[in-house]
């Protein structure tokens, strides 16, 4: 409500300037009613759909101008800031029973987040005795938990000799014994989840459709409701440094199955760098010429943590790359519609270039800040093809040696094959 009320505070200003300087637009535009159309649908920024004749009483009857824009720009937000809101109950509860038709229709806003909140809990309720039963019968979530159960209860008695598990909150309880914390996890994700039947509209056959049906973000929601900031951002850090450094070594040992071939002298500038300063002096001076695949076990580790820290810089950097181009691209045509229309602030009283200023800087920091959240929401997922360099005189050792290799292998040609002769159609 707060960005509707701003928008709608700031479109309303754009409408009593152009309603101060209608005149002047009728002359500019020399009494064109699509010029004028057009120019007053750019500053408001609401499209419009009025003729010549109403344009011409709107020059004449200002207040009549001012009437209908105020009503467009609010049919428009209202309708607008509806179908977000609709969409973000759509997408995150998966309530299809909202229109913003009849939602516009209500005189407030007030009617309005009423009559979506009684929407919402009666999904929800009605959602609640679908999946966690009535207390006569069970509901589809406590089915699916007792299955799982069932199965985890099989496999603990196969391997324990008949001997029934006990959960890992129970008393007494040891590491090996009973659900362990990944049976737990689990059974948590496999409850998330759910099927369902449905006819495809285009070839009118039944299918099952995987559903969600709910999420643990609400509940992790509840976790942190009283918990204080300084401690959840802790936390959260915490986290994404582990998730960072599992991630490393995961590519380190992809890095070092690959490169296990190649010794450290083949490898690009910055990666031996890296590898000096991950092992020391000694140690790379020492086995510079060895194949990674060939060095001692108590350098393994180092090895593929340095390799995994060197590819997750390259993913880094290609990931900046493309956010920032992508960034600055849309940047660059904010920038270029801001120069076109920076004039219309002179029917304003407004300095046009005091103005360009303020409004480029303020641009400017929205590139900023759509670079920081485009890097920091992808950071862990990315999944970028970078990887550590390697000369390219070692590049191309490798498939030359894997040619004379093929070349050297003996061929086997098929002797006792006979060509089948076609017969011959009388």
């Amino acid at each position: 409500l707060d960005a509707y009320q701003t928008a709608l505070d700031e479109r309303l200003e754009a409408v009593e300037t152009i309603v101060d300087n209608l005149d002047a637009l009728w002359e500019e535009t020399q009494g064109q009613a699509q010029a004028l159309r057009a120019e007053i649908a750019s500053v408001v920024r609401v499209p419009l759909k009025i003729g010549a004749a109403e344009l011409r009483r709107w020059v004449e009857d200002p207040d009549e101008a001012q009437e209908a824009l105020q009503s467009a720009v609010e049919d428009f937000l209202l309708g607008r800031t509806l179908r977000q809101l609709i969409f973000i109950v759509h997408r995150t509860l998966n309530i299809q029973e909202l229109h913003p038709e009849a939602l516009m229709q209500m005189e407030s806003w007030e009617d309005i987040l009423a009559a979506v909140q009684e929407v919402i809990d009666h999904t929800l309720t009605q959602r609640e005795a679908r999946l966690l039963g009535d207390g006569e019968t069970p509901g589809q979530v406590q089915r699916d938990i007792h299955q799982h159960l069932e199965r985890f209860a099989g496999r603990f008695r196969s391997q324990n000799g008949g001997e029934a598990p006990r959960l890992s909150g129970d008393e007494g309880l040891s590491a090996d014994e009973g659900l362990s914390e990944d049976d737990m996890v689990g059974l948590m994700l496999a409850i998330q989840q759910g099927s369902r039947t449905e006819f495809d509209a285009k070839t009118h056959r039944r299918q099952q459709v995987v559903i969600t049906r709910f999420q643990y973000i609400y509940r992790a929601a509840r976790e942190l409701e009283n918990r204080a900031a300084d401690e959840i951002t802790a936390a959260v850090l915490e986290h994404l440094q582990g998730a960072q450094e599992a991630i490393q070594w995961h590519l380190g040992e992809a890095e070092y199955m690959r490169l296990k071939g190649f010794t450290p002298a083949q490898l690009g500038p910055r990666a031996r760098r890296g590898l000096r300063r991950a092992l020391g002096d000694e140690a790379y001076t020492a086995h510079e010429n060895t194949p990674l695949g060939q060095f001692p076990a108590d350098l393994i580790d180092l090895l593929q943590f340095e390799l995994g820290r060197q590819a997750l810089t390259e993913r880094y950097r290609e990931l900046l790359l493309q956010v920032i181009s992508g960034a600055w691209v849309e940047y660059l045509t904010k920038i270029e519609a801001l120069r076109i229309s920076i004039g219309l602030e002179a029917f304003a009283q407004r300095d046009p270039l005091v103005q360009y200023k303020g409004k480029a800087h303020e641009l400017f920091q929205g590139l900023m800040r759509d670079i920081r959240a485009g890097v920091i929401s992808r950071m862990f997922t990315f999944q970028g093809g970078a990887t550590v360099e390697v000369e390219a005189s070692a590049r191309q050792a490798k498939p030359a040696a894997r040619e004379d290799e093929t070349a050297a292998a003996p061929t086997t040609k098929s002797k006792g094959r006979k060509k089948k002769r076609r017969r011959k159609r009388k």
